[in-house]
């Protein structure tokens, strides 16, 4: 019974939330943004990461919300003001999806709104202050994890697109200690890809040590710190009925 203990702790389904938070202040406002910007693996249709974007357009003082919503956005300079006055942020999770904020920053398929927005530079101020590399959550209560470093690279059964920033951010993590046999992302652009056959992504975990060396699970420190925001177990979870876009007026 712990090992389904521990999965339950783990495991996420972001994809069957609906976005329905309160569009009236600040609070609500923040949660729609974090949960339209990231891709979820279900309702991943672009036209959320377009709401995100005039939401943040229309309200821009939500990127320093919260490291959640600084790390969505690509805001470093609001990261590292926070990260300042706490570092353990760094590996808090929290946020609608219970994750950490390095893996909102890679989930993020939002498009800059200030030219002052770099998700490489965030990274590195959140890396810097000790948020784990192989951070991630269990899609569904399902193994294997679905990492920071799986959705740099996007892909997947869906066609997820990779994060615009994808080789700089793939590196950075991988530099970080990111696992290089990181199992989703090589079935994303293997077996389960739509990428036929290109191998850009793959000749990268190589020349990190795919095949020759593994972190996981030891490099995966993160993961006791995620059980402390835990989602409700996907068993237990319903998809909500109708559309689970969003809409707003700004």
């Amino acid at each position: 019974m712990a090992h389904l203990r521990l999965v339950e702790q783990y495991g996420r389904s972001p994809h069957q939330q609906a976005v329905g938070a309160a569009l009236t202040n600040d609070a609500g406002r923040a949660e729609v943004l974090l949960r339209l910007a990231c891709l979820t693996y279900g309702t991943d249709d672009p036209d959320r990461h377009r709401q995100a974007a005039a939401l943040l357009t229309a309200h821009p003082h939500l990127a320093r919300a919260s490291i959640y919503t600084a790390s969505v956005v690509g805001d470093s300079i609001r990261a590292a003001e926070l990260l300042t006055a706490d570092p353990t942020l760094a590996r808090s999770a929290g946020g609608p999806f219970g994750w950490e904020p390095l893996v909102y920053l890679t989930y993020s398929r939002l498009a800059p709104t200030d030219p002052a927005y770099d998700a490489v530079a965030t990274a590195k101020v959140l890396l810097a202050a000790g948020a784990d590399p192989n951070a991630g959550y269990l899609w569904e209560a399902l193994v294997p994890p679905f990492t920071a470093l799986t959705d740099v690279f996007g892909s997947g059964e869906g066609g997820q697109p990779p994060h615009a920033q994808w080789q700089t951010l793939g590196r950075l993590l991988l530099s970080a200690g990111a696992d290089p046999n990181d199992s989703q992302t090589i079935y994303n652009w293997g077996l389960g890809g739509l990428n036929g056959d290109d191998t850009a992504v793959l000749e990268l975990l190589i020349e990190f040590g795919f095949g020759r060396v593994c972190r996981f699970p030891a490099r995966h420190t993160g993961w006791p710190s995620a059980a402390k925001t835990s989602s409700p177990p996907s068993r237990t979870m319903k998809r909500p009925r109708g559309s689970t876009y969003a809409t707003f007026n700004a």
